[in-house]
């Protein structure tokens, strides 16, 4: 928490940490008991993919090697998700043989790939919108013809229910703050929401 412009006020700054990686992984990643266990039990969500990876491929974890590399599994892990390829990554994160095996996860995760097929046909079908539902059955109106590409299109309908059910479950606890406090007899002059950017409610 902080001081604001104003002393009359205190302003106290939220975080959703690793939301959407933690959305990504229930909604279109997970396949088994075992691997849901290492995802629960390790804080770090990167790491606990990273850890999940290994075994998928069978390579043994390394832990400082995760920790040298965190910010590549970081900036890859979502990138693949939202359907960067492999040439692409590896022009982003710069490690061609990390990249490979970044992609080869992707490509082994049967769940990921079914959605991605899926994903891929309603691209090919030339249809003009269509409605992608978060976790929570909340409608995501996409309308495709505002992108400009076919790599657009895959972005945007990849990223969509992913990044929407981060936003359901941000919306929804901010809510449940809103109407704790108003419960509680405390009114819009002693305690509003200030801002909400992406996942970090003020």
């Amino acid at each position: 928490a902080m001081r604001g412009p104003s002393d009359d006020y205190l302003l106290v700054w939220g975080d959703f940490d690793q939301i959407d990686l933690r959305v990504a992984y229930y909604t279109i990643l997970s396949e088994s008991g075992d691997d849901d266990a290492i995802f629960e039990q390790i804080d770090d969500k990167y790491e606990a993919v990273a850890r999940i990876m290994d075994k998928k491929l069978n390579r043994e974890f390394n832990l400082e090697k995760f920790k040298e590399n965190r910010s590549k599994y970081k900036k890859g892990i979502l990138a693949r998700c939202y359907g960067q390829s492999l040439s692409q990554l590896t022009a982003t994160i710069g490690d061609k043989d990390f990249c490979v095996m970044l992609d080869d996860y992707f490509k082994q995760n049967k769940r990921y790939s079914c959605w991605y097929d899926s994903i891929i046909e309603m691209i090919r079908s030339d249809i003009d919108s269509i409605d992608i539902y978060t976790y929570f059955g909340n409608r995501c109106h996409v309308r495709l013809t505002d992108c400009k590409t076919s790599a657009e299109k895959l972005d945007r309908l990849l990223n969509c229910p992913i990044q929407g059910t981060s936003n359901d479950i941000i919306m929804h606890m901010t809510n449940e703050t809103v109407k704790g406090f108003r419960s509680a007899g405390i009114g819009e002059e002693f305690f509003r929401v200030y801002m909400i950017r992406h996942d970090e409610p003020i």
